[in-house]
């Protein structure tokens, strides 16, 4: 796979999501970066207490969700492919069980809304 390289410089979009996974909720600050023809290129992520494990795991996930979409990984198949809580109480399935997987399920929210 090839990487699609992003321009120099270019826009992004700022947008504040909750990120809900098992039992546990973190208001955050999303960057969007997006290619030419509007697809979704880089994330990043800002908003927790600076060295914060939680910040820590979230800056490596938003790299690590950035570098597939750029060699063309579509998000819909990383949303599918992360671990679900299955907790009593919630809908099977339905809740992402780790910080990644709430960022997967934050970015594939802002994408159906466009």
């Amino acid at each position: 796979m090839t990487r699609h390289r992003l321009e120099d410089r270019r826009g992004q979009e700022l947008r504040d999501v909750t990120l809900v996974f098992g039992r546990a909720s973190f208001a955050v600050a999303l960057g969007i970066g997006r290619h030419a023809d509007g697809r979704l290129a880089e994330v990043f992520v800002s908003g927790l207490r600076p060295n914060d494990a939680l910040e820590h795991q979230l800056r490596d996930a938003a790299i690590l969700v950035s570098i597939a979409l750029q060699h063309g990984v579509p998000l819909a198949e990383m949303v599918e492919a992360v671990t679900r809580d299955d907790a009593p109480g919630l809908d099977a399935g339905s809740r992402a069980a780790t910080p990644t997987g709430a960022l997967l399920d934050a970015l594939a929210t802002i994408e159906a809304g466009r």
